[in-house]
């Protein structure tokens, strides 16, 4: 143990050693900083309360927490020790008060994600979580209170996963709170469920067969005459559910062939328009009141519910295991079936993250258009123009 005025460039010069190592502020008496050997280092404040017990509280992670809002905490705590109180054992008491429920309150409505990404982790919080651990403390569940209810969830291990990702992040942000000790993550050790990608596509004679269903659609008006066209333009341009259902006119440039989405899952990006999708907007009449290319029943609004009807359309075609979003599967599917470049694909898709990005960023629009273009022609052939 040493002795030092703790600064931002005396942390980040400090490495771990084969053992806990602490570091003491030479200003405030008690306050320090540790350091693990896996590189972790977390403020501390070292005291003894009114009975003469030694305290030794995490302030916080290095990192989520200054040092300057660290030393403050100090300051007021050992303010507090000096009145005869225990932060320690406050700290304890607020995280005993605080439910889960309580805090995905705070959680959800302080986080920073796309209105869309926040709305399913509040589902998936709704349905799977709150009914079995809602009422916990936050600061009291356990590995063996995750994993009791992952244990239920073998039924739908998909939305099990992505739900303790989702549970694993609120956790992370509970300890950067301070409403869980550090490094207590009780999701940590949780073993998911195994999964496989599913690669669901439409074979040729699906096609046909949906491709007949949304004819009749069309013709007898059966259905909302947002369905057929949504499903067109999802097959011909590789978009996700989120993205056609909120474009917006403006976002569309015929003469260009292009739609600018101003955001998406991966950011800013674009669609690719072939002559077949361009027919599809086409089609669409514009309302004067509402600015979406889908738009929904309501003034303003796009159209949103087409889960339901897409599962209509399925049955009628006599197609079995397809989900809406293996509309973009098949898209790229179908690029592949035209010869088409797994570079060229990625950039009709909008991969734009990680590894991907660095492998596809030199795609540039025209290889894209064209590639629209005749995945287009692979699923429909030649336009009548």
């Amino acid at each position: 143990m040493e002795s030092k005025k703790l600064t931002k460039k005396l942390i980040d010069s400090l490495q771990p050693q084969a053992s806990d190592l602490i570091v003491w502020d030479t200003e405030i008496r008690g306050f320090g900083l540790k350091i693990a050997p896996s590189g972790r280092k977390t403020f501390v404040l070292k005291y003894r309360n009114k009975f003469g017990r030694q305290r030794k509280p995490t302030i916080g992670t290095f990192g989520a927490v200054t040092v300057d809002q660290a030393r403050t905490i100090a300051i007021d705590w050992t303010n507090q020790v000096a009145k005869g109180m225990d932060p320690s054992a406050e700290k304890q008491a607020q995280r005993s008060q605080l439910t889960l429920n309580q805090f995905a309150t705070l959680y959800f409505g302080s986080a920073k994600k796309r209105e869309s990404t926040l709305a399913m982790e509040r589902s998936y919080y709704g349905t799977h979580v709150e009914p079995s651990l809602g009422k916990l403390s936050v600061g009291d569940i356990t590995q063996k209170d995750v994993q009791a209810w992952i244990n239920t969830r073998s039924k739908t291990p998909g939305a099990a996963n992505r739900t303790i990702s989702m549970l694993s992040a609120m956790f992370n942000d509970a300890e950067r709170q301070l409403h869980r000790p550090a490094n207590s993550n009780p999701c940590r050790r949780i073993k998911k469920f195994p999964s496989t990608p599913k690669q669901r596509y439409l074979s040729r004679e699906e096609m046909k067969r949906l491709e007949a269903v949304l004819d009749e659609i069309d013709q007898n008006k059966s259905m909302d005459p947002c369905i057929a066209p949504a499903i067109r333009f999802a097959l011909l341009t590789g978009a996700r559910k989120s993205e056609f259902l909120t474009m917006k006119w403006e976002y569309v440039d015929i003469k260009s062939r292009v739609v600018r989405l101003p955001d998406s899952k991966t950011g800013p990006r674009n669609l690719y328009l072939s002559e077949r999708a361009i027919e599809v907007l086409d089609q669409m009449p514009r309302q004067q009141n509402n600015p979406y290319v889908f738009p929904g029943k309501k003034l303003n609004d796009h159209f949103h519910n087409l889960k339901k009807p897409f599962k209509i359309v399925l049955e009628r075609a006599g197609i079995k295991d397809f989900r809406i979003h293996d509309l973009r599967h098949t898209h790229a599917t179908w690029g592949v079936h035209a010869g088409l470049s797994t570079h060229v694909i990625a950039k009709t898709l909008g991969h734009t993250q990680s590894r991907t990005a660095e492998r596809y960023a030199h795609v540039d629009d025209e290889p894209a258009l064209a590639a629209a273009e005749s995945i287009g022609r692979e699923m429909y052939g030649p336009t009548s123009k």
